[in-house]
């Protein structure tokens, strides 16, 4: 993934003005990861599954923030990812909230129950 120099330092600076300390190539290749790891059963607890659907949707304000370019580059670096995602889980967004508030299709007992006791309707 290829940003010019002013896309870069804006990346950085929404991401820190977003309290990320990472850069945006760390970010993207940690959503990358954290799909494939999904894809692959390996679920998280609840709290650092809900820190990396954060960082998508800081993901998504620094898009916005971008050139037309940048945020096309930076869509097409996440559209794999992002396309596997939205298969791999159910919606749970509401109006307002992050659009990457979703869940796993299939998650582990304690996951679901986590889920449940947040009031967060799984089958």
């Amino acid at each position: 993934m290829y940003l010019t120099p002013p896309d870069q330092r804006l990346a950085t600076r929404v991401l820190e003005k977003l309290g990320h300390l990472d850069m945006l190539p760390v970010m993207v290749k940690r959503w990358n990861s954290f799909v494939y790891e999904i894809s692959e059963g390996e679920i998280p607890d609840l709290y650092e599954y809900e820190i990396d659907i954060e960082a998508r949707g800081s993901l998504d304000e620094v898009c916005s923030k971008l050139s037309k370019l940048g945020a096309i580059v930076l869509q097409q670096a996440l559209h794999n990812s992002d396309e596997a995602f939205k298969e791999l889980t159910f919606d749970a967004s509401e109006p307002g909230q992050n659009r990457w508030n979703r869940y796993p299709l299939q998650a582990p007992h304690e996951f679901l129950a986590d889920l449940r006791s947040q009031g967060i309707e799984v089958a």
